[in-house]
């Protein structure tokens, strides 16, 4: 059947008609269509003038695009680090299982279509499942029929359709004197005003906070309690609050979080029904105190404690929508100072003396770059672009995404002064798909921007003019790399291009171009309007300032974290993360990434800049940091990193498409106990092949899992060779058993797929090894009695 291509037309009129538009065009295609029709790309092809093949190859190059007709409902299963050694792999089984359908198809019914997604940035809650637009955080075996369930009528009332959103009235600001004028009254108002703020952040929506923050505003009109959803709206009414949903407090082990301000109130795990009680406890100047966590407020809590928000200095503060409040805590008083009393050259210099380096995972100096831009402009006599690098693409990172859902103004005002000292005049965000919200707010933050006269030509009357635009990725881990995220803004399949010249020279349209992440545009603002000692005071003397991470994985207080550099490890994971979670022992921890090391616990007490955890035989990444304990096999882990990196590859060079295979064959051979030990020379041999000979970054750190896992766990792959995983996790190696503690529920005879449990209604059931294929479902839809147990060498482990 042909599709409307009416439907493709109208989508293409929402775009510039020129191949730099072509992925999103497809994205939302595909979105209209549930796949991408021939029909339809021929159409784009030739209303964008583009080859036919060319359409076709960014069609099949991109993870996000479909070529067959996809459910109605997608069902993306989160394979990034933390969820797997937190079981995903069963969690993705389980809903295999229930829906009777393979990753990568679609029901019979086109009902449902099942996918993986390498990471989906809410680590903190992991393992997740996102169905349909709804995340779930910490996933059980035991919750997926009802999220399923759930998913299929929440997409029959979506069909019925939503509103757009509207941006809302804000006062056009044509000078920095008009700018100084709206943050007196914002100011004003923010002074006068009480808050109810619900966090936003991934982990805590991923356990409901969406619903948490309505129970509050459906309590409040119930009960005739003053409260107010607009920062701006009017005057007060008197003991009247303003309830936001606000960016990431971090703390998302303990969400959904409400803090309460001025009263430093920090409620934990709360959910719909405790909206009443704790608006009555306003009411009374009382606390709920059956819902305080550790501490009554963030004030003295340990997991603050520590912190020093710089980049995070507005996320969980307020709310993401509005520009007043962002003004209110200071926003753009550093672009309208930098226009009024400044220069170009001042705000440079100022970057330049913080000694930022970039946040990215490089660690490249970020003044050293502007002024290459500057000069390289100069002599080419083109204006640079600027660029976000928005791809945050690592599992387990997801400090990025934090920062755009949470603070897009602060992002926005770093590339206006990034901009402004380099003399660009264009920029682009370029975001994870995956990332719906973050793109969602910036485009609403781009939007509220230009009708304030915040972008556009003469930005506050001065002599600064900037248009920036969203660019939305496919889904290919690859194009986090500089030179593809470029190809890939210009509508082109991501790959990287040799660096012979530098993107500064020649980069997006082989024109000067300034290319920094989310984390380091934050930076920017705070850095002119403090001075560059702001972030120069803190850190050590080559890693000045802060750095963010994303904690996770089995440490007890996982979430978003800021500390200054030079915390060491120790002290960030037991001291702001808490320790391990039940009572485990704390095994390693992973910094970087997929291009990343696992450290064991003789390195805890390193301290954290760039050249430490390199010289560790780790990196800095972009931040991402995930502990394990001793369920944890590190063979595995390193299979992990290395199946994902060869599933990203873009394959353009030998060294990476070939070493990899390699190295995944190797280790395969480890985890079924088949290897040698011969095995390990010639694993270490290809991964020093690899980072001297790779094209680009992506290849070259690869290997480094490996590498630091044979370094630091060399006897945990010996045992391998013996036959024994001693974490119990390796398929080939372990056996499930039934304890006596069984209590002869049925429910693992129900859920085997292959028949291998017997037994009868309250006696203890059996598994027949002949028929078990390890799948772990049984030990999955077990977590009430714990009785399914893994043993393996000296056995047994469960993994409660």
């Amino acid at each position: 059947m042909c599709p409307d291509l009416a439907k493709v037309e109208a989508i293409l009129g929402r775009y510039p008609r020129d191949e730099s538009s072509l992925v999103m065009v497809l994205q939302d295609i595909q979105e209209e269509f549930r796949y991408l029709p021939g029909e339809a790309l021929q159409r784009v092809a030739t209303i964008l003038d583009i080859p036919r093949a060319r359409v076709f190859s960014v069609s099949t190059f991109y993870r996000v695009f479909s070529r067959e007709p996809q459910g109605r409902v997608l069902v993306q299963v989160c394979k990034g680090t933390t969820c797997h050694v937190r079981g995903g792999e069963q969690i993705e089984r389980e809903i295999c299982r229930e829906l009777g359908a393979a990753v990568g198809s679609t029901t019979p019914d086109g009902q449902f279509t099942i996918r993986t997604v390498n990471c989906v940035g809410a680590c903190a809650m992991a393992p997740v499942v996102v169905a349909g637009d709804r995340y779930h955080g910490e996933v059980r075996a035991s919750r997926v029929h009802r999220i399923l369930r759930d998913a299929a009528r929440a997409r029959e009332a979506a069909d019925a359709g939503t509103p757009a959103r509207r941006v809302p009235d804000v006062p056009n600001l044509s000078s920095p004197g008009d700018l100084f004028a709206f943050h007196a009254r914002a100011t004003a108002v923010a002074a006068e005003t009480a808050r109810v703020r619900v966090c936003g952040g991934p982990g805590c929506l991923a356990a409901g906070s969406r619903a948490v923050r309505d129970a509050i505003e459906d309590a409040a009109a119930a009960e005739n309690l003053p409260l107010r959803t607009d920062f701006g709206g009017g005057p007060h009414r008197p003991g009247e609050r303003l309830l936001e949903l606000t960016g990431c407090q971090g703390l998302c082990q303990q969400g959904p979080l409400v803090h309460l301000a001025p009263e430093d109130l920090l409620y934990t795990r709360v959910r719909p029904r405790d909206a009443s009680e704790i608006l009555r406890g306003l009411a009374a100047g009382r606390a709920v105190e059956r819902l305080l966590g550790e501490t009554c407020g963030r004030a003295g809590h340990p997991f603050y404690a520590g912190q020093l928000p710089l980049a995070l200095s507005t996320c969980g503060a307020v709310d993401p929508d509005s520009l007043e409040e962002y003004v209110a805590s200071g926003g753009f008083l550093a672009l309208a100072g930098a226009l009024a009393r400044g220069s170009p050259a001042g705000v440079l210099a100022a970057v330049e003396a913080s000694g930022l380096r970039g946040r990215g995972g490089a660690g490249f100096p970020t003044g050293r770059k502007w002024r290459s831009a500057l000069h390289a402009a100069a002599d080419s006599g083109h204006a640079p672009y600027v660029l976000c690098n928005g791809d945050e693409g690592d599992p387990g990172a997801f400090m990025d995404r934090a920062i755009m859902e949470g603070s897009p103004f602060q992002v926005l005002e770093g590339m206006l002064l990034g901009a402004y000292a380099v003399g660009a005049r264009e920029g682009w965000l370029y975001v994870r798909a995956e990332y719906p919200l973050a793109v969602q707010r910036l485009e609403h933050a781009v939007a509220t921007c230009r009708q304030a006269g915040l972008l556009g030509e003469r930005i506050l009357g001065g002599p600064l003019s900037l248009d920036l635009r969203i660019s939305r990725g496919g889904g290919a881990f690859v194009c986090g790399e500089s030179t593809a995220l470029m190809r890939s803004i210009e509508g082109k399949a991501g790959e990287p291009r040799a660096k012979y010249t530098r993107s500064v020279e020649r980069g997006l349209y082989d024109r000067p171009t300034v290319l920094n992440n989310v984390e380091t545009w934050a930076l920017i603002p705070g850095i002119v309007r403090h001075g560059p000692q702001w972030l120069s005071s803190h850190g050590t003397a080559r890693s000045k300032g802060t750095k963010a991470f994303s904690l996770s994985g089995q440490v007890r207080r996982t979430g978003l974290v800021e500390v200054p550099m030079g915390t060491t490890l120790r002290e960030l994971i037991f001291g702001v993360g808490g320790g391990m979670r039940d009572g485990r022992r704390f095994k390693a921890v992973q910094t970087g990434g997929p291009s990343g090391g696992c450290l064991p616990e003789s390195m805890l007490d390193r301290p954290i800049d760039f050249e430490e955890l390199v010289a560790a035989g780790s990196m800095m990444g972009s931040g991402g940091m995930i502990v394990m304990d001793e369920r944890t096999c590190m063979v595995d882990v390193a299979r992990y990193f290395v199946d994902f990196l060869l599933e990203e590859s873009c394959g353009k060079c030998g060294p990476c498409r070939l070493g990899l295979s390699q190295l995944s064959y190797l280790l395969g051979r480890v985890t079924r106990g088949e290897a040698r030990a011969a095995d390990f020379g010639r694993i270490e041999e290809i991964g020093a092949g690899m980072m001297t000979n790779s094209l680009c970054g992506l290849g070259k750190s690869a290997p480094n899992p490996v590498l630091s896992t044979l370094r630091y766990f060399r006897k945990e792959y010996e045992e391998h060779l013996q036959g024994r995983c001693p974490a119990g996790v390796c398929r080939a190696l372990i056996r499930y058993e039934i304890s006596a503690d069984c209590p002869g529920c049925l429910r693992c005879i129900e859920a085997c797929p292959n028949g291998a449990i017997t037994g009868e209604v309250k006696v203890q059931h059996v598994i027949d090894p002949a028929k078990c294929d390890k799948c772990g479902i049984c030990q999955a839809i077990c977590d009430k009695y714990d009785a399914v147990r893994i043993v393996s060498g000296e056995g047994p482990w469960t993994t409660a």
